[in-house]
């Protein structure tokens, strides 16, 4: 279910970028509008997708692991490698 979030997560800001072109600097109110609630909707769904994508078990720890696995070497958040 996180995932379906994250894909309407990156619908909708597809959309409000659209949006807020077609507004040509807010003139045109109609699209402004449409703009400024598909943003909303976006921070909302991204709230969403990460609270399930976390609570299906990605965690902080599994973070550390694929950095590790790959060999980056990154001072992110107090991670020691």
């Amino acid at each position: 279910m996180g995932y379906l979030y994250l894909l309407l997560t990156i619908v909708f800001e597809t959309a409000a970028i659209l949006f807020m072109k077609m507004s040509e600097g807010a003139s045109q109110r109609t699209y402004f509008v449409i703009g400024g609630l598909c943003y909303a909707a976006t921070f909302f769904l991204l709230t969403m997708a990460l609270t399930h994508i976390a609570q299906d078990g990605i965690k902080f720890t599994s973070f550390k692991k694929v950095i590790h696995i790959l060999g980056i070497k990154v001072a992110f958040l107090g991670v020691k490698n």
